[in-house]
């Protein structure tokens, strides 16, 4: 709680190039919200942020389910190579990243024969490049997530369901998703909120396309020395985030999904 409480302070203090007063104000606030760049590079946040956390579900939960249900003997080694995944450095996936993507990347060797290669033969310093290099990275935390949650599922559900007739889609529509709902909201806002808030991605592979609101708040404090700025505008992409969490957990509850219980 220390650095949200040291932020609140300073979003209502007027500050400016590394310095700040004792003069309580609400301009920094005004300044945030009337920003057109800042409402931008929110809204850019949050589609990405959102684009990232669908798709790193639609991924891990899938892979949790055939590793601990479909792998057999190997389900163990497998869970091992998601979590060696997870030790690789932050930075080294992203400069990997922008050699694959580059014009002469990998990408590009492979789809310039089929002609799918994009116009410039680079897919770097766009949103894709963002969304494909976040979801590399938080599908380890997303599939980990899930796969706890499977493991208090018994897998006779599965094989209960396909007898009583339920195809492959109605098991994971009608049984799967049901049971691992709250296990996949969690990971789901967990990447969301990360996701939308990352400012290093973004730098190395957005470009001006792919840019989000929190490098402009990583620019506040490093660059123009503007703290209080930085602080207001974090506070109110932070009570962006609350919402989010509250929308989800409504969404939850009136489906029911909030809790499951699993009586044996």
């Amino acid at each position: 709680m220390a650095p949200f409480l040291v932020f609140t302070v300073y979003a209502f203090l007027q500050g400016g190039f590394y310095e700040v007063t004792g003069t309580v104000t609400l301009s920094n606030f005004a300044s945030a919200v009337g920003s057109e760049l800042t409402r931008r590079l929110t809204l850019n946040a949050l589609g990405i942020g959102f684009v990232t956390a669908t798709l790193t579900l639609a991924i891990g939960v899938p892979l949790a389910y055939a590793i601990r249900y479909r792998a057999g003997r190997m389900e163990y080694p497998l869970l091992a190579l998601v979590v060696f995944s997870m030790f690789t450095s932050y930075l080294v996936r992203i400069y990997a990243w922008r050699v694959i993507l580059g014009k002469d990347g990998l990408l590009t060797q492979v789809l310039g024969p089929i002609g799918l290669a994009p116009q410039d033969g680079s897919l770097l310093f766009s949103k894709p490049a963002v969304v494909i290099a976040l979801v590399h990275i938080f599908v380890p935390y997303v599939a980990l997530v899930a796969y706890a949650a499977f493991r208090n599922i018994p897998g006779d559900f599965f094989d209960l369901a396909a007898d009583l007739g339920a195809g492959r889609m109605q098991r994971w529509r009608r049984v799967v998703l049901p049971l691992v709902a709250p296990a996949a909201a969690s990971g789901f806002l967990y990447t969301f909120v990360l996701a939308a808030s990352d400012y290093v991605t973004p730098q190395f592979l957005g470009g001006t396309d792919g840019n989000m609101v929190g490098l402009q708040i990583s620019q506040q404090f490093t660059q123009f020395g503007n703290y209080p700025l930085g602080a207001a505008t974090s506070i109110i992409v932070l009570l962006l985030f609350m919402l989010a969490y509250a929308a989800v957990t409504v969404f939850l509850r009136v489906l029911g999904l909030n809790s499951v219980v699993i009586k044996g």
